[in-house]
């Protein structure tokens, strides 16, 4: 039997790429995603960071190491909230997956995301 792995993408855009203080909707944005994967045990999470796109090599490995920090960072959050860490896993992706149509330095390019995966046999 094969089985099927079916996902949804959430950009947490109300937690803040930089800084440790959650203001209150991204303490809900948190809370909610932590209510969902709560409810659905078989959910796994993987949280990844994007940034801007670096000029060079130096910048590209610290974009890589604040993007990590950040991933887990907001993994940690979810952890604390009650999700299993075998539940989750977080990558800083730094600038590897740009988004299309928006400039590569543009700040719209530092976001959050978190993708839900379930895996049906």
């Amino acid at each position: 039997m094969e089985s099927k792995e079916m996902s949804m993408i959430f950009e947490l855009d109300k937690v803040p790429f930089e800084g440790d203080e959650l203001h209150a909707d991204a303490k809900e944005q948190l809370d909610h995603l932590s209510d969902i994967s709560l409810a659905f045990t078989e959910l796994h999470l993987e949280v990844k960071a994007h940034t801007t796109a670096a000029s060079n090599k130096v910048e590209r490995t610290a974009k890589k190491a604040t993007s990590k920090a950040r991933a887990l960072w907001v993994a940690t959050k979810l952890n604390f909230k009650g999700l299993p860490t075998e539940r989750l896993s977080s990558t800083g992706m730094a600038d590897e997956e740009l988004l299309e149509d928006v400039a590569p330095d543009d700040k719209k390019q530092k976001r959050i995301v978190v993708r839900l995966t379930k895996v049906q046999e």
